[in-house]
């Protein structure tokens, strides 16, 4: 459910402690075809030369391709740092009637061994000969509506007083967003909807806290679900832009 005009004046009445953190939800625009070495989700992942298709470390079976951006084509207010492709690719190996491998390999947690975040060079490679896991969609844009902390992150991580009242108003307003507040589904820029904690990362080679990219939800562009419906969200180190890694919470 997309917020109307209304809908939207009603989130800039919010009191200034919060609208004052309001950013930017990017949500992708997007049309079914292969996109080769631009910005996509499902398909086939963009190579560097020489360099195979990535496998899942536990059943070795192809890892499948849930997005890749391009940066240089990304809009600048959200770009990330460096320069290339991100690209996110995860085993959806079904082991009988469970995810075997989510299990095994640390599903969720961020840097985990059954998914691959990395970043690619956008020239001189190749696309992935491996049939893709998912129907290929290019991004052709991006539209933007406006996006706000959740309570937990107001309070915890902002140092927002969330009274009774203004509890009482967003979660007015999550209503209007199906039900989560900062927004659900695929979307770059924004707040990240965290389903438990607020889970930033921190970087593997200074410590420090990671910068949320790209949120991935549950069978919003691609049609797979995290569990139980969990939102996932690939993670940056900003002075080292090639440590990247994603997680994921379900309720």
């Amino acid at each position: 459910m997309d917020f109307t005009a209304g809908d939207a004046k009603r989130m800039a009445e919010l009191p200034t402690k919060v609208t004052r953190f309001m950013r930017p939800a990017h949500l992708p625009v997007t049309e079914p075809g292969e996109f080769g070495a631009r910005s996509g989700f499902g398909g086939r992942p963009y190579l560097a030369a020489g360099v195979e298709h990535p496998a899942c470390p536990r059943c070795g079976n192809p890892m499948a391709l849930f997005v890749q951006l391009r940066l240089d084509e990304l809009p600048e207010a959200i770009r990330p740092a460096g320069e290339g492709l991100i690209q996110l690719l995860y085993c959806i190996t079904l082991q009988g009637a469970d995810r075997m491998c989510e299990i095994e390999l640390g599903a969720g947690a961020s840097f985990a061994a059954g998914e691959v975040v990395r970043m690619v060079a956008a020239e001189g490679g190749s696309v992935s000969p491996v049939a893709p896991a998912f129907p290929p969609q290019r991004i052709m844009g991006w539209y933007t509506r406006p996006d706000v902390p959740s309570c937990q992150e107001l309070e915890e991580e902002l140092g927002v007083d969330v009274e009774d009242e203004l509890m009482d108003r967003l979660l007015d307003l999550q209503g209007k967003f199906g039900g989560s507040l900062p927004r659900p589904g695929d979307k770059m820029g924004g707040w990240p909807a965290w389903v438990q904690e607020v889970e930033y990362p921190d970087c593997t080679t200074c410590g420090r806290r990671m910068s949320y990219v790209i949120q991935i939800d549950s069978e919003d562009h691609i049609p797979y679900m995290f569990q139980d419906g969990g939102t996932g969200h690939v993670a940056q180190c900003q002075a080292h832009p090639d440590v990247l890694t994603f997680g994921w919470a379900c309720g």
